[in-house]
């Protein structure tokens, strides 16, 4: 049963209410309860916050961007052999993404042309930019060739992106 200055409820041996919170039920509470309520509720938020950016940091790739655009540019690669254009597609630079649209971009490519390419070396002679060297097999009047190709890949946002030469 409850009583007039005991808010903390025990039913069946289960407390429903912590008695942290609740220790009355008097109109003049102490006012201690009030800012203490208040104080865990900003350090819960604090605590959101830096979970979140505990999250964003590890999200964050802490590899060289060498070896994050050598990454993408084989995964670009593997899309190019297996002539998925609409991923293909997705390695353009969010700029290129706005005015060239998937449509035009899927009726202009040649599928199945390469049939092997592999990353050579990657250099980034500035903090944005990186050229990738490729070395690319395809058939040509009926010979197997291997040539290299230069691919520029450039740093937008937190990604690195394929840029378009045009």
């Amino acid at each position: 049963m409850l009583r007039r200055h005991n808010s903390v409820v025990n039913f069946y041996r289960n407390r429903l209410t912590p008695h942290l919170f609740f220790t009355s039920l008097s109109p003049n509470a102490p006012g201690w309860t009030g800012l203490l309520a208040r104080k865990t509720g900003r350090s819960m938020a604090v605590s959101a916050v830096l979970l979140a950016g505990l999250a964003a940091c590890s999200m964050m790739d802490t590899r060289p961007k060498e070896e994050v655009v050598k990454a993408r540019a084989e995964a670009r690669i593997q899309a190019v052999l297996a002539s998925d254009t609409r991923q293909m597609y997705e390695f353009f630079t969010p700029t290129v993404r706005k005015t060239l649209r998937y449509e035009d971009y899927s009726s202009s490519v040649s599928r199945g042309f390469w049939k092997a390419a592999v990353v050579d070396k990657v250099e980034c002679p500035k903090p944005d930019l990186c050229n990738v060297s490729l070395s690319v097999t395809y058939v040509y009047k009926g010979m197997r060739v291997t040539s290299p190709l230069m691919e520029t890949w450039i740093q937008e946002g937190r990604d690195w992106w394929y840029a378009v030469k045009g």
